[in-house]
């Protein structure tokens, strides 16, 4: 599934872009990206762990598995937020109140609490938001795992879409979840995307050998150009009911056929890589890259444009050697330590992903390019 490890990394870099707002689209629809992740994160949650489920692996080894696979990424993430932070003048978007203590701070941070002081839910690492909601969804699927049945998650798939209609039709978009006003409003896209994943794998047998095999590289220009389009077209077209159409339709058809696709190897592996590092680490730096901006005052000309590229490609790079050099050395060295720790006889279905931000090459039933019949 290396296809998905680089529609991923697309992902990541047009949530960087949405923040940036880099002309001519300025990737207003970045936000649509955090979708995308929820997808592929019950996609991959179901192809890894729903086996280890039905084998007997308990709610709280699996809850733990997640947070050791999540935190070091995070408090890296939040730290960097926080040294961001401190440099730069806490105005606008980014800011809190003068009078908050820093145990309120440090308490959000570490425990994922959203921040009530502040217009933003997690304020020094706004990604935060996501993957609480993320862990949401992980430890109500391991909780009710045996009672999902497939026609059940299709209701909750099914009224969840519904719930997103709804909050279009009142407020243009569904970019909500963030803010401490808006956390309710970001529940229906957390559910709908992720169920919606495990969904289509457990209706994998009924469409992947369906799925038309494209090199790799296309599905993730779809993605891009998907995500960057510019407000005049489908925006214009669809108007409230844009943001539901992508995330319903155009999403579930692009996570089909990366998984189908084929090529893109070593491209794939390093916006895998960058991916979830670029995710958590980019609102801090931001922060400080904004306020380095207000102070140098070069204005909107060519050389401001020339210094936002030049910020993102650091961060960009910054994340990739974070993603090669700390975190999948993490990832290798939690992976033995709890080999070493199981039983013989603990139930196994293929090493776990990289995170719900980051699905892992897992060993799944791949379709026969030749047209048969896949393997139940």
């Amino acid at each position: 599934m290396e296809s998905l490890d680089g529609l991923r990394g697309i992902a990541a870099i047009a949530v960087l872009l949405h923040h940036v707002r880099l002309t001519p689209t300025g990737f207003i629809w970045g936000y649509l990206a955090v979708d995308f992740f929820f997808l592929l994160s019950g996609y991959v949650i179901g192809t890894v762990y729903e086996a280890r489920f039905q084998a007997g692996l308990g709610v709280r080894a699996y809850m733990l598995q997640r947070l050791e696979r999540l935190y070091p990424m995070i408090i890296i993430g939040g730290l960097l937020g926080l040294l961001c932070w401190s440099i730069a003048v806490p105005t606008g978007y980014f800011g809190i109140e003068s009078d908050v203590g820093w145990f309120a701070v440090l308490v959000s941070f570490f425990l994922l609490v959203p921040f009530t002081a502040s217009r933003t839910a997690y304020v020094h690492n706004p990604a935060q938001w996501s993957i609480m909601f993320e862990l949401c969804a992980n430890l109500f699927h391991a909780i009710f795992h045996r009672w999902l049945k497939t026609w059940l998650l299709a209701v909750i798939v099914g009224g969840s879409f519904i719930a997103l209609l709804v909050i279009a039709d009142r407020h243009w978009v569904i970019n909500y979840g963030w803010g401490v006003d808006n956390v309710h409003l970001g529940l229906p896209r957390v559910v709908f995307s992720y169920f919606l994943g495990v969904l289509l794998f457990r209706l994998e047998k009924h469409w992947i050998a369906r799925v038309p095999v494209l090199p790799a590289w296309l599905p993730a220009l779809l993605l891009f150009c998907l995500l960057g389009q510019p407000s005049t077209t489908i925006s214009q077209l669809f108007n409230h009911y844009r943001d539901p159409l992508i995330v319903g339709l155009a999403f579930p058809a692009l996570l089909m056929l990366g998984r189908v696709s084929t090529g893109f190897g070593r491209a794939s592996r390093a916006l895998g890589a960058l991916s979830y590092p670029l995710y958590l680490v980019q609102g801090g730096m931001l922060t400080l890259g904004e306020h380095l901006l207000a102070r140098v005052q070069i204005g909107s000309g060519v050389a401001f444009y020339a210094v936002l590229l030049a910020g993102g490609a650091i961060i960009v790079g910054l994340s990739y050697l974070l993603g090669i050099y700390v975190d999948e050395p993490l990832n290798v060295w939690r992976r033995k330590a709890r080999r070493r720790r199981m039983p013989a006889a603990a139930p196994s279905a293929g090493p776990e992903p990289e995170s719900e931000l980051e699905p892992a090459l897992v060993p799944v039933p791949a379709p026969v390019l030749s047209g048969q019949a896949v393997p139940g």
